[in-house]
């Protein structure tokens, strides 16, 4: 069975074609591969579908899962508004169960920064949300009259930073990091033995600056998940 992984994104649309259990391809933009052969498809949304992937899918008769707390997943929820849960953290927490045993703090450093944990007795307890790098960018040049909003970032973020620009990178960048090794050792006082998991656009440049031990970075772990949820829920 070949499965068609499509995360929309708020910058963007990525597919992942993957086959037992691996990813093959990925493919970005709203081009849908022309396949042959059994294949199914599910979809983790966190920006608006204006390509109409779910009514081109359609059109080509393959089903799609969606993900939510009512499919059969790898852990229990412990989590007071399961309704609400976003697919994407379903799909990563499960993508790091496919892959790691133990507690698991999973960090998704993308639009937004996402936490959630993974315990070893396969319970899902929940997390966190804040703004990820490039909204902080935002917040502070939108939220002020006089601070702007700063182009590419250096190889290097010196701290402290001798100019606007290189103090911006340094709040939003170094400000994250400090964030994510901040939730690691909160997490780590009620489970001393959690490891923390990395993913997202934005961690290949956290991983840099963050402190604490990073168990895993995992740049597709999002893809594997939702692989890993249609295996785990066959087509009736």
């Amino acid at each position: 069975m070949q499965h068609l992984c499509i995360d929309i994104g708020n910058t963007r649309t990525k597919t992942a074609l993957c086959r037992n259990g691996r990813i093959v391809q990925i493919f970005t933009g709203d081009a849908l591969p022309e396949l042959t052969g059994a294949l199914r498809a599910a979809i983790v949304q966190t920006g608006n579908d204006v390509h109409g992937l779910r009514s081109r899918l359609a059109g080509r008769n393959i089903p799609v899962l969606d993900i939510n707390a009512g499919i059969r997943l790898p852990f229990q929820l412990h989590y007071d508004t399961p309704a609400t849960l976003g697919a994407d953290r379903i799909a990563l927490a499960a993508g790091a169960r496919q892959l790691f045993s133990g507690d698991l703090l999973v960090v998704d450093a993308g639009t937004c920064i996402t936490y959630d944990i993974v315990t070893a007795g396969n319970v899902y307890l929940g997390g966190a949300i804040s703004p990820g790098v490039q909204m902080r960018y935002r917040a502070m040049h939108e939220g002020t009259a006089g601070l702007p909003l700063p182009g590419s970032r250096p190889d290097e973020i010196p701290f402290p930073a001798a100019n606007t620009f290189d103090a911006l990178h340094a709040g939003a960048v170094l400000g994250a990091a400090a964030e994510i090794d901040g939730m690691f050792h909160r997490a780590g006082e009620k489970l001393p033995a959690i490891r923390l998991v990395l993913t997202g656009g934005d961690g290949e440049t956290l991983r840099k600056y963050i402190k604490s031990k990073i168990f895993a970075f995992y740049k597709n772990l999002l893809f594997l998940g939702m692989d890993a949820l249609l295996h785990l829920n066959p087509a009736e």
